[in-house]
């Protein structure tokens, strides 16, 4: 019998999340990773990097978490990152399909020029950054095999460690101004809600488009105004500025996608996004609590 699923990337946010959802409800779920011996249970050491790669096993579904996903370093360097997120991708995952195993492949609203909001799955795809062009390049050659693949578009994913959330509760509960732009916007979801809603999609092989997205986009600057409210901060501890030319690749007027596909069929609940950081904050907050002064657990 086949092994019932493999993650590729299980060290990354999302791939660790995974993993840790599933193997709770089966331990032999196989993972890979770069690193060897960071993760538990059954392992694989694989980088799509490599020019040549382990044997893979017979599987029945693998997730593709492992990804180039910062959108600076596929701008500073597009030919390296193609080469992991489109040329090496679409070669594991044909060497998947080849196999009989179904494959989920993880995108971003990206592939999307943002100028509609709560775009529909089947829109033309219309990105305008280097990141959204290489994942819109693999859902299109995905499109070859619509009832053996699934694609999971995510707008921006929030958690507690989310390190631009830490820096800015971090310097405004001492007192310390943040600077936060006016014009850049997001729309975010909730890694304790994505983490399921990707088990539904592989577990249950459910082909096509997938969108998870938040109701409405927020500026950066609303975010940073709402943390600074949480943590007793004056609003002039808030800089708000639009970002400065170029600095961005691209600014998006929407990042929401229509998630009621994904609403109906895998059962899945979008908060608004001042839910979805308060949330965040919160969880952060318990965390530390629970965290004596020598950073042990109590």
């Amino acid at each position: 019998m086949k092994p019932r699923l493999l993650v590729v990337g299980g060290t990354g946010l999302i791939g660790r999340g995974l993993t840790s959802y599933l193997r709770a409800r089966d331990p032999a779920v196989l993972v890979t990773s770069r690193s060897p011996g960071r993760l538990p249970g059954p392992f694989l050491r694989f980088d799509l990097a490599e020019p040549v790669w382990p044997a893979l096993p017979n599987i029945s579904v693998a997730v593709i978490c492992a990804a180039i996903t910062r959108q600076s370093e596929c701008r500073r360097d597009p030919a390296a990152t193609r080469h992991i997120n489109v040329v090496q991708t679409l070669k594991l995952i044909r060497e998947l399909i080849a196999a009989e195993t179904f494959v989920v492949f993880l995108s971003t609203n990206l592939v999307f020029d943002g100028c509609q909001p709560r775009q529909k799955p089947d829109a033309p795809l219309s990105p305008r950054t280097e990141y959204g062009r290489q994942k819109a390049e693999v859902e299109r050659a995905l499109a070859q095999w619509p009832d053996r693949t699934a694609v999971i578009r995510l707008t921006k994913v929030f958690h507690p460690g989310l390190p631009l959330l830490q820096s800015w509760r971090q310097d405004l509960c001492s007192g310390r101004p943040v600077t936060a732009f006016s014009d850049y916007v997001c729309s975010p979801i909730d890694l304790r809600r994505v983490i399921p809603g990707i088990a539904r999609v592989a577990l249950g092989r459910l082909p096509g488009v997938w969108q998870f997205s938040g109701p409405a986009d927020i500026s950066y600057a609303e975010l940073a105004q709402s943390v600074a409210r949480q943590c007793g901060a004056a609003a002039s501890c808030v800089r708000t500025v639009p970002a400065p030319p170029g600095f961005l690749e691209h600014l998006p007027a929407h990042t929401t996608l229509d998630a009621k596909r994904s609403r109906a069929g895998l059962n899945l609940d979008f908060p608004a996004p001042e839910l979805v950081l308060t949330e965040c904050l919160t969880l952060a907050e318990s965390s530390r609590a629970g965290t004596d002064k020598d950073g042990s657990a109590v």
